[in-house]
């Protein structure tokens, strides 16, 4: 998944973005660790410096469920 934010400011901010993942899937890998908020939904705070641009990028993996 990835997602570009792109600040057009003159002053640095932090941008959350929350995620709602599915019961079966864990992110395995991201440019941004992300914070657990509940079972299943997590939280991506990414500092965007002024005039700038910054890709949150994270692999997600869903195990499929058996049956």
């Amino acid at each position: 998944v990835q997602t570009t934010l792109t600040s057009m400011g003159t002053d640095a901010v932090t941008v959350s973005i929350v995620e709602r993942l599915s019961g079966n899937a864990k992110i395995t890998e991201s440019t941004t660790p992300p914070t657990p908020l509940e079972p299943n939904l997590v939280e991506f705070k990414v500092e965007v410096l002024p005039k700038d641009t910054v890709t949150l990028k994270y692999v997600l993996e869903v195990k499929k469920e058996a049956g």
